[in-house]
């Protein structure tokens, strides 16, 4: 199996359709690599490798509950090559924070892809393993009904999306705290075995302002019995 391993990356590249919005331009344009970020410390445990499930000396060493890690890529701007839309840093108390950050266009929707494919969910490399359904904690200051996590299924622009259409309200109701975690279930997902993204956390327009931002820790995908499944990269 490919090593599992948090990285630096390029912005991920997505069409406007995926984000549900009127654009000016077709597609979300890749970053030409002026502006790699890099979160090599996320997740990271004592030993310095991936430890995903905890006991780490980072503060996400909680991100995913079995798996060692994946790579994560922050959406572009449709508008600039070469400028992220959202920032990721530790959480608080484990897990990762996914913060709206100031844009130089007009756009309010942010997205972070948290189990990419290769090239930044370029590739549909990722073996979802036949899972069904997301547990996890979440917490936040941005409106449970303009956020979703969902899946990808095949290759990025041409892929299909599973979840999308169900926002986080569906789960916590209309409001959530943003000191205390609430733990979700996300059904319906239903993997493929070649996937881009294995899970993406979506901002749609006008859901969040500058410094808001959403945190999700203790990662687990399973299956329809609720046993954990872990995605794998494909050989």
């Amino acid at each position: 199996m490919k090593k599992v391993r948090m990285t630096g990356f390029f912005l991920a590249t997505i069409f406007c359709a995926f984000l549900g919005m009127s654009c000016q331009n077709d597609t979300v344009t890749a970053d030409d690599g002026a502006n790699i970020r890099d979160y090599s410390t996320i997740n990271k445990g004592s030993s310095g490798g991936s430890t995903g499930g905890g006991g780490g000396s980072g503060a996400a060493s909680t991100l995913y509950a079995k798996a060692e890690g994946f790579d994560i890529a922050v959406w572009g701007s449709w508008q600039t090559t070469s400028a992220p839309i959202a920032d990721v840093s530790d959480g608080s108390d484990g897990g990762v924070r996914i913060t709206s950050i100031e844009r130089p266009d007009a756009g309010t929707y942010m997205g972070v892809n948290l189990a990419a494919g290769s090239g930044s969910g370029a590739n549909a490399d990722l073996d979802g393993k036949g899972f069904k359904q997301i547990k996890c904690k979440v917490r936040g200051t941005i409106k449970p009904a303009y956020a979703s996590l969902y899946i990808i299924n095949g290759a990025g622009n041409s892929g299909s999306e599973v979840g999308k259409d169900k926002n986080l309200s569906a789960f916590v109701g209309d409001k959530w705290s943003s000191t205390e975690w609430t733990e979700v279930t996300i059904t319906g997902l239903n993997s493929s075995s070649k996937m881009s993204a294995g899970l993406i956390v979506f901002v749609d327009n006008d859901g969040c302002n500058i410094g808001d931002w959403i945190e999700i820790k203790e990662i687990d995908w399973q299956d329809a019995n609720g046993t954990s499944v872990v995605p794998a990269y494909i050989e």
